[in-house]
């Protein structure tokens, strides 16, 4: 009952989507995930949208995928299992690669509420199960050569050819970079990623001859599958020391002791992050994003910000109207009757501005009104 009062839900059920689907330009990045590059420093991305939200996140391994849980289907006993499981990789990766029919299908009322591009992770689950089912085939001796080999052995070639390539030849909005450490990363993660398919392809062939079933080649095979891993996992910092979570900041400690009215941050610093320093933002947070609280907001948004704010998170950042003055600014009416006293910024504030507040990287003016 509550969810049906946030803004983003009735932007949901009137048709509007947060992450529509791409097409097949998605695939490629489900066995490769750093194709279209990264979002972090050394780096760039060449697409839209960040990695985490797209196709890449059904990623389970190269050699998971392209050379191990196609053998799944050697075993007979898996074969409904097995189709199952291809079913679902299917289904979950429909929305990104959109698949006619499913797409329409996922916009009916009702399903169109939810966030159909996560739905690969239900996908990347049943890859690992279709590679345990392969190991086990290999195990058992089950696995010899059959003709459909060659499909995923010509897919590990093909993808080889074009990242070798690509090293050599980088996309045109790296080509055109002026940072040569950005370069030298795609260089570096398209030769690696062409001699990880080049190290694929070597296993077809093993498998298609007798030294796939010699002792050696699962083992070998295990710790390529966890290589792989590691390598996709190299430098990913996803978690910081927890001194760095929510370092004491002396403008907003100041601010905390001097008022118990609100506060409102201009771009910067996300309203749940108020609560760090025992501060009330205006936007409070919520994901619901009430309807009515939105709609209140909506009245001292700059028009300027509109093309720059998520939708699906209104308050997320937010910019005001604003007027700066002497010794102070002037907010949007509203914003006066709501209680804002201080407006946080971050930076340097640009001549004649002067801070009522200001100290590491953060400065604040007072709302006297």
């Amino acid at each position: 009952e509550y969810a049906q009062t946030g803004a983003r839900m009735e932007h949901r059920s009137g048709g509007e989507e947060e992450r529509p689907p791409v097409g097949l330009s998605e695939l490629p990045q489900t066995v490769l995930p750093d194709l279209y590059g990264v979002s972090r420093a050394g780096s760039m991305r060449l697409i839209s949208g960040n990695q985490i939200e797209s196709s890449a996140a059904i990623y389970a391994g190269l050699f998971a995928t392209l050379l191990v849980a196609p053998l799944a289907w050697c075993s007979r006993r898996h074969r409904s299992l097995n189709l199952f499981c291809s079913l679902l990789i299917f289904l979950s990766l429909s929305w990104c690669l959109n698949v006619p029919g499913m797409v329409d299908l996922l916009r009916l009322p009702g399903l169109r509420m939810m966030s159909h591009n996560r739905l690969v992770f239900v996908g990347s689950l049943m890859i690992l199960a279709l590679t345990s089912i392969g190991l086990e085939s290999l195990l058992r001796g089950e696995v010899s050569w059959r003709r459909w080999f060659l499909v995923p052995g010509t897919v590990l070639v093909v993808l080889g050819i074009w990242c070798l390539f690509r090293a050599s030849r980088l996309p045109d909005l790296v080509a055109a970079s002026q940072q040569w450490g950005i370069k030298m990363w795609f260089i570096r993660s398209y030769s690696i990623s062409g001699i990880l398919c080049g190290v694929g392809v070597a296993g077809w062939a093993l498998l298609s001859s007798q030294s796939g079933s010699r002792p050696w080649f699962v083992p070998a095979l295990g710790i390529f599958l966890v290589g792989d891993l590691l390598w996709f996992a190299h430098d990913r910092r996803t978690q910081s020391d927890p001194a760095y979570y929510y370092p004491r900041i002396p403008v907003l400690e100041e601010i905390a002791r001097s008022t118990n009215n609100r506060i409102l941050g201009y771009e910067c610093f996300p309203a749940t992050l108020a609560q760090t320093h025992e501060l009330r933002d205006i936007r409070g947070y919520d994901s619901i994003d009430p309807g009515r609280l939105m709609a209140l907001m909506d009245l001292a948004i700059d028009p300027d910000f509109r093309s720059k704010m998520f939708k699906y998170a209104i308050t997320q950042l937010f910019r005001p109207r604003i007027e700066f003055r002497r010794g102070g600014v002037k907010l949007p009416p509203i914003l006066d009757m709501l209680s804002v006293r201080y407006v946080i910024f971050r930076g340097t504030p640009r001549p004649p501005i002067r801070p009522a507040l200001q100290g590491n990287d953060y400065w604040a003016l007072i709302n006297h009104a």
